[in-house]
């Protein structure tokens, strides 16, 4: 049997289960995305997303029964659009990491996405460095700063586009392109500029493709509706 003791963990995502209880899934550095059942309501309402967490959990096969649970630091406020965009991480997360697979450098990089949406960060560019930390992490790392074809670095005033299975290759039209300028301003963690959000976002799309599938995320769709520039 495993027996964990207050490990740092987040909450992804929750469904009543049975009569009383709650099934939770969670994410850790150490254990990857884990399956719990939280017996009684007073146990499943002590935990909430977006709140750093310290969980002690047994387990024997697939899913574990929570045990001790504590607050590990303050919680990230996330409202309204901003909450949606927390929503649309868990949801990737949720479809692309495999249970009791650990990959902490992507959830390195959704703290880090978390706390920056918290303090008011350009929404944007911390859901582009949040899905392009997911892809590095699960090996399908995108360069933004060279050219997939002949390795050359990317030049502002230059047009790039991602091809599937080579990544991101120079192109003579700008339909469906992003300004090599765009790309190096993501890389150095600078703003996305408002008028390139939707070809960045459209270009790391192609780019998550490979893990997510064709069926479309529910929070996209939100994001989308949320706000006239797009998640």
């Amino acid at each position: 049997m495993e027996r964990v003791a207050l490990t740092p963990a987040l909450l992804l995502h929750r469904r009543p289960y049975r009569d009383t209880s709650q099934l939770l899934e969670v994410v850790s550095e150490t254990y990857g995305r884990v399956g719990l059942v939280a017996r009684g309501r007073r146990a499943a309402a002590a935990l909430q997303l977006f709140q750093p967490l310290l969980l002690s959990w047994t387990r024997r096969g697939e899913l574990g029964t929570l045990g001790d649970t504590e607050a590990d630091g303050p919680a990230h406020r996330l409202e309204g659009r901003r909450a949606v965009c927390g929503l649309y991480m868990n949801e990737l997360m949720m479809r692309c990491l495999a249970r009791d697979d650990p990959h902490p450098e992507v959830v390195h990089a959704y703290r880090r996405a978390l706390a920056e949406l918290a303090a008011g960060a350009d929404e944007a560019t911390s859901l582009r460095r949040f899905e392009l930390g997911l892809l590095d992490g699960l090996g399908f790392g995108l360069d933004l700063a060279h050219d997939a074809a002949d390795g050359e670095p990317v030049v502002a005033g230059t047009w790039y586009r991602f091809v599937h299975h080579q990544g991101l290759v120079r192109t003579s039209s700008e339909q469906g392109a992003v300004d090599g300028a765009h790309l190096l301003a993501l890389v150095a963690g600078t703003e996305v500029p408002t008028g390139a959000g939707a070809a960045i976002r459209r270009l790391v799309g192609e780019a998550l493709a490979q893990l997510i599938g064709d069926r479309p995320l529910a929070t996209r769709r939100l994001l989308g509706t949320h706000s006239p520039r797009g998640g």
